[in-house]
């Protein structure tokens, strides 16, 4: 049985655990951003913390549209859509997308979000090796079907990235759109 440890936070990549300090390398805080000077100053100086709800319950706050700004002027795009999460947008995203193909292949080291999005999509999806594009190339190749393919750009668990030229090739094929992901990042 799991038990819970009290630990204290010294900064993004360290803790006290007991009277010892370690570095941790379980956190989503991959930027730091929860130490940050500016950031730690916004919400001192904030008048509230946190959303409350999701803003179809609360409503769209000033920060909420400030940020769409912001994202949407950083992206050059008229607009942007905010989500609760990575997981919520991955799980949105595939599962509106994937509903529009015949065949979906996730590789096998996809971040749950997205595979939980191709549960809900409704089309058929297999997973694929890892970065086994060859082997996908050949599966996608035969003409009659159309297929999304769907690798992340970045595979934080593992510390690889995206073959691109690999994944490049299996989207040659016409019938096939292919999409990188990344869930935990901004792309």
């Amino acid at each position: 049985m799991r038990a819970l440890t009290t630990i204290t936070t010294l900064n993004a990549t360290e803790v006290i655990i007991g009277e010892r300090r370690y570095l941790s390398f379980s956190t989503n805080d991959y930027l730091g951003l929860s130490h940050h000077s500016q950031v730690v100053n916004a919400l001192r100086n904030a008048d509230h913390a946190g959303s409350r709800a999701s803003p179809l319950v609360t409503g769209y706050s000033p920060a909420h549209a400030d940020l769409a700004a912001q994202l949407a002027e950083f992206l050059q795009r008229d607009k942007v859509l905010l989500f609760s999460s990575a997981f919520a947008a991955n799980v949105g995203a595939l599962a509106s997308l994937g509903r529009h193909y015949d065949q979906l292949w996730l590789d096998r080291l996809a971040h749950a979000s997205l595979l939980s999005g191709a549960r809900q999509c409704g089309s058929p999806w297999r997973r694929f090796a890892h970065q086994g594009y060859q082997q996908l190339a050949e599966k996608t190749a035969a003409g009659g079907q159309t297929h999304l393919l769907v690798a992340e750009s970045v595979y934080s668990m593992d510390g690889d990235v995206l073959d691109q030229q690999g994944f490049g090739r299996c989207s040659a094929h016409p019938v096939v759109m292919a999409i990188s992901m990344m869930p935990m990042g901004l792309g």
